[in-house]
């Protein structure tokens, strides 16, 4: 029983390990999101520079005054956000998204 404890203790860490990671992902994105005309939030996409979509209506839009952290441009495949403040775990961006959106249909349904 002993080992069985372990081996729980573990998979316990490990999921919280990864829930932190998907809530500081989510907030993060959150703060670099920009309004939409439908009152939803667009964070940025993944890897575009100044591209964002809205969680709500889905709608795409750039913003050319991006304050979301400075970004290597040297390499243009690599858009991601460069200083700690700004570092996004991108193995949870999907699931930080998702986060996003079960929050935002939550504080639509209480409005």
């Amino acid at each position: 029983m002993g080992i069985i404890k372990i081996i729980q203790s573990s998979i316990d860490h490990e999921l919280e390990k990864k829930y932190t990671s998907i809530r500081q992902t989510a907030a993060r994105l959150k703060k670099a999101a920009r309004p939409c005309v439908c009152g939803g939030i667009a964070p940025p996409i993944k890897t575009k520079i100044y591209t964002y979509r809205c969680i709500r209506c889905d709608k795409r839009f750039t913003n050319v005054s991006d304050d979301s952290g400075r970004r290597n441009l040297n390499d243009f495949l690599n858009a991601s956000f460069k200083e700690f403040n700004h570092l996004l775990d991108m193995d949870y961006y999907d699931e930080a998204i998702e986060l996003l959106k079960q929050r935002a249909n939550v504080s639509d349904s209480i409005n």
